[in-house]
């Protein structure tokens, strides 16, 4: 995979997961309901931050790189990093709330 089509992965991949944890939060009330705790929401929250860390994974590849990579590749790879570093700080923070409070809270 070239330089520029992995940074430019990595900026949409926090906004992805982040995405995911947040439909997976509220289709999973029911099951939770059932389930009698909070254990799928809390899965669906360790999938997403790991999907966020791979974002994150991905653009310092290419920031570490030594040879053929230009600078707006450099700069797409920093954002990628701020963007999937922030999506996995949201993950972490709405997780937080959800595991602790009752599923239909």
């Amino acid at each position: 995979m070239r330089a520029r089509s992995q940074a430019v992965l990595a900026l949409f991949v926090g906004a992805a997961a982040a995405l995911l944890d947040q439909l997976a939060s509220y289709v999973l009330v029911y099951p939770s309901q059932a389930h009698g705790g909070n254990m799928p929401i809390a899965v669906s929250a360790i999938v997403s931050g790991v999907i966020a860390s791979v974002g994150i994974f991905l653009a310092f590849r290419v920031l570490r790189r030594k040879s053929e990579v230009v600078e707006v590749d450099r700069f797409l790879a920093l954002l990628g990093v701020v963007l999937n570093v922030f999506f996995l700080l949201v993950i972490v923070g709405m997780a937080f709330p959800a595991t602790i409070l009752h599923p239909t809270d």
